[in-house]
């Protein structure tokens, strides 16, 4: 069975910057690793998400990302949580969406439905920083 979820945040405030907001979630814990790799959209990907996987460093994946982001293009990374190799694709706009496709050893309570606390606890508190503040957040998943 093939399980489809994802996280949807809109981030408001002034100042709001997805490098910053990337950066923070590096600070607190998630790791820009792939299979020992970064994955993220190139600069002009234009919405095809062709997906990159690079062994570079931290510093020149985020000197792809600022290019992308002076350019106001959509930042995508796989990003997972510390050693636990839980994760997926973390999508930023310049607007304050950010969406994560929970796929990457998707946390799941019993019954088999994704325990998403495990993941809010993990994003959410570290995005309320340099006067942002979550607006909304939404939870979908399809079986």
């Amino acid at each position: 069975m093939s399980v489809s979820s994802g996280l949807y945040i809109k981030i408001v405030g002034v100042g709001y910057n997805p490098i910053r907001v990337l950066e923070i979630f590096h600070k607190a814990g998630w790791n820009f690793d792939d299979h020992g790799l970064k994955a993220y959209l190139p600069v002009h990907d234009n919405g095809n998400f062709d997906w990159f996987f690079d062994s570079i460093s931290v510093e020149e994946l985020f000197l792809i990302l600022n290019e992308k982001n002076s350019l106001k293009e959509l930042i995508g990374v796989v990003l997972t949580w510390e050693d636990s190799n839980i994760g997926g694709e973390f999508l930023l706009d310049s607007e304050g969406k950010v969406t994560v496709s929970l796929s990457i050893n998707r946390c799941m309570l019993s019954s088999g439905i994704t325990d998403v606390n495990w993941y809010l606890e993990k994003i959410i508190p570290f995005i309320q920083f340099d006067n942002l503040k979550v607006e909304n957040i939404k939870f979908e998943e399809q079986f």
